[in-house]
């Protein structure tokens, strides 16, 4: 039966990362950065309000900085993150697609 599952899971990750990178309009390369950043990513911090799960806080590594740590809010209400690239520009950056 899991065998059955993998090949299943791994087409629909496939069109939702296709999916993604064309709401985000990104490339999927840029895409899939994101995804690589997510396996590597800690929970902090779950948000549940005892009905549903409505926010998560997570510690990113930097993609290009040793022992360098993103910090990332994301839930219904929006997200964050301290990069420079959300704080400074307002982008939407691949630690916040990672924490999502």
């Amino acid at each position: 039966m899991a065998e059955e599952l993998t090949p299943q899971l791994s087409k629909r990750l496939k069109e939702w990362l296709l999916e993604l990178s064309d709401k985000l309009s990104w490339r999927i390369d840029k895409v899939l950065d994101s995804y690589k950043l997510a396996q590597r990513s800690e929970i902090i911090d779950v948000r549940d309000d005892g009905k549903s799960i409505n926010g998560v806080r997570l510690k990113v590594p930097s993609e290009t900085r040793d022992n360098t740590y993103y910090y990332v809010s994301v839930g219904p209400y929006g997200a964050k993150c301290t990069c420079e690239a959300s704080v400074i520009r307002g982008e939407v950056c691949k630690h916040i697609v990672a924490g999502s």
